[in-house]
Parts: C-alpha cells; sequence; structure tokens
C-alpha cells in the first residue's frame, strides 16, 4: 500500500512538472506555448523526451526549419489544427546544403539518433542549389527511426537514408502511413527521387507514393527492402529501382 502511495505521489508531481512519463519530458512549441521554433525546444530536450509542435494561427506553415538530431528516442510529434492531419513546414527560402550546421533535409537524423520518432507534419520546399538533394526527411546512420503520418512533397527529394557500409547501421527504418509524392529536381535528371533509401533495413508499410517529378518513385540499396500495403504509382520513370551497393553484397540481400 505504501509503494502504491508512493508511486500515485511520484505520477502527480511528474504531472506538474510537464513529465509526461518515467521515460522523458515534453516541450512544446507553437502559439501559446513555452517555445516559438522546434529548433530551440530541441536544445533543451533530452534523450527520451517528447516535442509536440503546436499548428500555428491560420494553419500556417512553420518555416526555414533545419533540424539535425542527434539525441536518441527523441519524439517529435505533430498537434494538427482542428480538421486537419499534419502540421505544415516549409522548407522555401533555406538552401539545404548539408555543409556545417546546415543539414541536408528539414528533419535529419544523425548517427546516433537511435529510436526516434517523427509524425504528423506535412513537409515541402527543401531544396539544395548544388546538389539538388534538399530532402524532407533524410536518416543518416540513425537505427529504429520511425516516420509516420506524413505527407512529404515537393521536395528535390522525398526520404533519404544511408548507413556506413556497415550492417550494424540504418537498422529498421520504418516508413509508415506516409503521402510521399512531386519529389524530384529536373536540375539533376534521374538522380533525385520519392524515395532514396539505403543501409541496412527499411520496411515501407502503408503508403502512398507516387508522381516522382524526374526520378524514380522507390530507390533503394538497402541491404534489405521491404514493402507492404502500399500503393505505388505514376512514377516519372521507375515505380522500383533496386540497386546494387555496398550493403547489397551482404549474403541475403
Amino acid at each position: 500500500m505504501f509503494f502504491q502511495l508512493k508511486l500515485h505521489i511520484l505520477g502527480y508531481f511528474l504531472l506538474l512538472s510537464g513529465v509526461t512519463d518515467l521515460d522523458g519530458a515534453t516541450f512544446k512549441v507553437g502559439p501559446g506555448q513555452e517555445f516559438g521554433r522546434i529548433e530551440d525546444a530541441y536544445d533543451r530536450a533530452r534523450s527520451g523526451d517528447t516535442i509536440e509542435v503546436h499548428a500555428l494561427r491560420g494553419d500556417e506553415a512553420y518555416r526555414g526549419v533545419a533540424l539535425q538530431i542527434k539525441k536518441s528516442g527523441l519524439r517529435i510529434i505533430a498537434k494538427p489544427a482542428a480538421g486537419r492531419k499534419t502540421v505544415p513546414i516549409s522548407g522555401e527560402g533555406t538552401d539545404y546544403t548539408g555543409i556545417g550546421s546546415t543539414p541536408r533535409a528539414i528533419f535529419q537524423f544523425h548517427p546516433g539518433a537511435d529510436d526516434g520518432l517523427l509524425e504528423g507534419f506535412e513537409l515541402h520546399g527543401a531544396t539544395n542549389s548544388d546538389g539538388h538533394n534538399g530532402a524532407g526527411v533524410r536518416v543518416w546512420s540513425a537505427n529504429r527511426v520511425t516516420i509516420r503520418g506524413c505527407d512529404i512533397h515537393d521536395n528535390d527529394m522525398g526520404i533519404m537514408s544511408s548507413g556506413d557500409g556497415t550492417l550494424a547501421t540504418a537498422q529498421a527504418l520504418l516508413i509508415e502511413r506516409c503521402k510521399i509524392y512531386r519529389n524530384g529536381s529536373v536540375e539533376k535528371s534521374g538522380l533525385s527521387h520519392n524515395l532514396y533509401l539505403g543501409g541496412t533495413s527499411i520496411v515501407l508499410r502503408f503508403c502512398e507514393v507516387f508522381e516522382s517529378l524526374d526520378g524514380h518513385n522507390v530507390k533503394s540499396r538497402a541491404h534489405h527492402t521491404r514493402v507492404e500495403h502500399c500503393y505505388v504509382h505514376d512514377s516519372a520513370n521507375r515505380e522500383f529501382d533496386l540497386v546494387d551497393d555496398l550493403d547489397t553484397e551482404y549474403p541475403a540481400s
């Protein structure tokens, strides 16, 4: 009885302090919230925490978001406006160069950012003036990242992923219930795609992928690529392009 009472008291103080569970705190972004920018909330967050991104007034897009994620277990979750499924983020006006502190994507998961979650965003307008490979999301050697319920369109690349050439990195990427379309760059013909994937293992599940502007709908160099219950259609080039690479040289690719 005394142990149960201690747990109830602990839970009460966690609620007061803004901690949602025993795993981490929640930091809120948006009108009337503690933070106005996603990057500022990220700076405060620690591994295992949650960042809630609330819709802006009038459902305006957050602009110029360029977040390098280097903390493990971080959950970045959208809180859409009433009647909407996503919170919009526009990369227009930002050059996603991949140089220095600028990522090559609106959200970029770095090595060590394992077990991350990105859920409920509309991501568009990410471009790179040099390589024409600015992406909505890039997963670079992080393991067990989940991208769920996102609408990703009109970027140089929709989602990119890659490992370091070993089977220890870029494991178990899950792309689930996403709509990925109209990504590509005519300036780099044939080299930009809706999905350009690599690493150890990927599952694409319950997604619609369509209308790549110039390249393929799904291009993968991953060791294991699994596609379940998806609708993939109307590519500018191939619907699926499975390519030989370092990761596919391992047995049972």
